[in-house]
């Protein structure tokens, strides 16, 4: 998987380039990258029983809860709003918090539609500071 590193961010982001941020909507509304746009994998609601399902059964029965809630019409309605904002945004770059699960699956699930977009390694957490 493809990665844009905070020198290239801060360059994309000078641009005016956008990114595609899939975290909550509380996540972003908290905070958020200039020229984001909130797309999430996870409602406020499947996040914070994810959360609760890992915290109390562990990160295997977590991870399988999410596939669980994220599949049939729902994957296929994310991955559709996804694919329309990159038709839109071609330079566009993905993110999640910490750049790794949630914006991961993201990636993996458009490349299995011919959609090849990076991440920022570090996510929203590890950039942050810059703004």
């Amino acid at each position: 998987m493809s990665f844009v590193s905070q020198q290239e961010l801060l360059a994309h982001l000078k641009r005016g380039l956008p990114v595609l941020d899939v975290r909550a909507p509380l996540e972003f509304e908290a905070g958020s990258i200039p020229h984001s746009t909130c797309i999430p994998i996870l409602t406020n609601e499947e996040r914070h029983e994810i959360g609760w399902t890992y915290k109390s059964k562990g990160s295997e029965e977590a991870v399988r809860l999410g596939y669980q809630m994220v599949s049939g019409e729902n994957k296929e309605r994310k991955l559709q709003q996804w694919a329309q904002f990159f038709a839109q945004n071609p330079e566009g770059i993905l993110t999640c918090f910490r750049g790794g699960q949630r914006s991961g699956i993201t990636q993996a699930w458009l490349k299995e539609t011919g959609i090849h977009r990076p991440r920022i390694q570090g996510g929203y957490k590890e950039v942050r500071q810059f703004f």
